[in-house]
């Protein structure tokens, strides 16, 4: 029985040469590079949600119990020092996926990585070099 669930994978035959047989079959993905990417960007954002969901009340109620328990400050103190290192940790998460989402390596239609301009030269030595 076939079932309705899409192919991701197709079957190419290729001739070996160092064999001669035509037997030998490689397999080939058949989702096309943007959906890669696409994919890979949708997985970042659920890791980083899962991440803004768990990290801020894992440090709200650590910084809470850290504070009563170890330097004994209890009351409004405590509860505002706790929320002043719940939103530095969310400060801190968002940076990161900016951070990793700005560096991340595009690609042409192809699947090649594009060159990116941030290797050129910008030295003061290179600016009388004559260019023809």
């Amino acid at each position: 029985m076939e079932s309705s669930e899409p192919v991701l994978i197709q079957r190419r035959d290729v001739l070996n040469e160092g064999n001669n047989s035509s037997d030998v079959a490689e397999i080939v993905p058949v989702l096309p590079v943007h959906s890669k990417q696409a994919a890979r960007a949708f997985a970042l954002l659920l890791f980083f949600s899962f991440l803004m969901f768990s990290i801020p009340f894992a440090v709200y109620f650590g910084t809470k119990y850290a504070l009563s328990a170890y330097f004994h400050i209890n009351g409004y103190e405590n509860m505002v020092w706790s929320v002043v290192a719940t939103v530095i940790s969310v400060n801190i998460i968002i940076g990161l996926y900016v951070y990793i989402a700005y560096h991340e390596q595009e690609y042409d239609a192809e699947g090649n990585p594009l060159k990116d301009d941030l290797n050129v030269d910008y030295s003061k030595s290179s600016l009388n070099l004559k260019t023809d």
